[in-house]
């Protein structure tokens, strides 16, 4: 009706067929494009992190697309489910709770609806542990005397200082205690007064660029040399040994020498670990000057002695005894 008075012209033709190829394109290209802005796609991707042990940590993902979109976050490349340490592992945001060295690793999201499906490129998370320092044993030493040069390790730090306390400043003074070595590897020397005897507990600290501390304590005992009162003899020349002769697991003691008189002697002592000693009755030869070495020469298990004697101070002489330790003393 419209081409009634136009047909003659072609106007009206040429009208329709416009209009038919506007509609099949229409038909042709609209759905492609509304399929491609329905697919899922990550906007705002996940960051890395390093983070302190025992702290928290969060990941963000923001996505377009039609509604409603599913998460799944992952942990290289396990998928994660909710539990004490982790919340929302189907959510835009991922939250962990008092991170361990554990967590340590790559983190990512897939996101989903009906039309496809959109992954996160990579958040690295990494949790820097606590310092941690070794132990170190119980030392002794004497009055004055400074200790050996102490091993111990140090690690998880980057930037460390070393402090010391001392429970007996008067015994060990800190400004006595001082460190050495470098990087893992250290060392500490100590060095008591010249005037105390005792035990204190040393401390050794470590302390981190976070200010995060650890610990080892140990003690160190500050002895000295004093007198037993035994009732052994006084002897001149000669000699002195200890040996566990009897293999009772105690040191015994063998001496020989001249007395004041002059008259010469041979003892073997069984040591009653109370400062006092038994003398053992032997066959060996008294001597003001000797000179002996014990020695399992035969493989029984038990030391032997071989003696070079001088029985009398006149004589100008020694001789030479081999003794054969036959069984142990009960």
């Amino acid at each position: 009706m419209f081409c009634g008075a136009l047909a003659a012209s072609g106007v009206c033709a040429i009208g329709r067929l416009i209009l038919v190829f506007s509609l099949m394109a229409f038909i042709v290209l609209m759905p492609r494009t509304a399929r491609a802005a329905l697919a899922p796609s990550i906007t705002t991707q996940p960051q890395n992190q390093t983070n302190l042990f025992g702290t928290n940590a969060t990941f963000t993902v923001a996505a377009s697309g039609s509604t409603p979109l599913f998460y799944q976050w992952s942990f290289n490349g396990t998928n994660l489910t909710n539990n004490a340490h982790l919340g929302g592992a189907t959510n835009t945001i991922l939250n962990l709770t008092n991170l361990v060295g554990g967590d340590t690793g790559n983190y990512r999201v897939v996101v989903t609806n009906s039309h496809g499906s959109a992954t996160s490129s990579i958040a690295t998370l990494t949790v820097l542990l606590p310092p941690d320092i070794s132990s170190i044993p119980n030392q002794r030493t004497f009055r004055g005397i400074a200790t050996r040069a102490l091993s111990f390790t140090i690690s998880n730090v980057t930037t460390a200082t070393l402090s010391a306390t001392s429970t007996d400043t008067n015994l060990v003074p800190t400004n006595n205690i001082v460190f050495g070595g470098a990087g893992t590897n250290r060392t500490i020397i100590m060095t008591p007064t010249t005037n105390s005897t005792g035990a204190a507990t040393i401390t050794v600290t470590v302390t981190d660029q976070y200010s995060r501390t650890a610990s080892t304590a140990f003690v160190l005992t500050v002895g000295d040399f004093t007198e037993v009162i035994t009732n052994l003899p006084g002897l001149a020349g000669g000699v002195v040994r200890w040996v566990d002769f009897d293999y009772d697991g105690r040191l015994d003691l063998y001496l020989s020498g001249s007395d004041f008189n002059g008259a010469a002697h041979t003892h073997l002592y069984r040591n009653n670990l109370d400062g006092t000693f038994t003398e053992t009755p032997t066959p060996l030869t008294n001597s003001v000057t000797s000179t002996a070495e014990w020695a399992d020469f035969d493989g029984d298990g038990y030391l032997d002695l071989v003696a070079k004697v001088t029985p009398d101070a006149s004589l100008n002489f020694a001789w030479t005894y081999v003794y054969k330790n036959k069984t142990a003393v009960p």
